[in-house]
């Protein structure tokens, strides 16, 4: 007898760890999040937020997307370096066709400064990856 009692005490432990790890992962069905009209939102931030001064354009040019492969794979320096300088270039959206007066040359690696190198034009650098 002593034995199922503590099997079942077991497996009370057993729900209780469970239904906690359920509600860490899952909203309750009565949190306002988890209604049927609640829809998730992309809102951008400025990065104003994060920098002292931003270049803006009064007019921006409408923005042209162009991909760069990015290596998946064997992770280098020079992948890595790659890497911050996208993120830095689309960082500094609000600049539109003025971003790369922002950057100087020594800045960006090549395939970012040959993209510089076209002009004044809004790009918007998108990573091409195997996924």
């Amino acid at each position: 007898m002593a034995a199922t009692t503590m099997s079942a005490e077991h497996d009370r432990e057993t729900d209780d760890d469970d239904a906690y790890r359920r509600d860490m992962a899952f909203l309750a069905l009565d949190d306002h999040m988890a209604d049927p009209g609640w829809h998730p939102a992309l809102r951008n931030i400025s990065t104003g937020m994060m920098f002292a001064a931003v270049l803006r354009t009064a007019e921006p040019e409408p923005a042209e997307y162009v991909t760069l492969p990015i290596n998946d794979y064997g992770r280098g320096d020079e992948d890595r370096m790659l890497d911050l300088a996208v993120a830095k270039w689309n960082m500094k959206r609000e600049a539109a066709q003025f971003r790369r007066l922002i950057f100087d040359e020594e800045e960006l690696p090549s395939p970012i400064a040959e993209l510089a190198d076209q002009g004044d034009i809004n790009i918007t650098v998108v990573p091409r990856t195997h996924s």
